[in-house]
């Protein structure tokens, strides 16, 4: 396996690079989850209006990087499938027909 997530190098690590970033945002909506709290107690509405349009836009990101992560990763996976069956096939068509 390693010699085909090695053959598909920079996919792979486009690939990861997108989960890094989900991840991030999702740490991120935490963070502003906790700052919302905070300005909610200390009764600045402002901040507060602004921090729940941030984690709005956030979130909306989230579900954007997502969809596009699911379908290139599918994507990952069908070129990698097509190598294992591009290297079986040209293994299979070596072999002797009577052997």
């Amino acid at each position: 396996m390693r010699h085909y997530l090695g053959q598909h190098r920079l996919a792979v690590s486009i690939e990861m690079g997108l989960l890094i970033l989900i991840e991030g945002l999702v740490v991120y909506g935490s963070v502003l989850n906790a700052d919302i709290l905070n300005a909610l107690i200390k009764g600045e509405r402002g901040l507060f209006l602004f921090k729940i349009g941030l984690l709005m836009v956030t979130w909306i990101g989230i579900a954007a990087v997502n969809y596009v992560g699911a379908v290139y990763q599918e994507q990952v996976i069908q070129d990698i499938d097509i190598s294992i069956r591009q290297d079986l096939a040209d293994i299979l068509a070596q072999k002797d027909y009577e052997a």
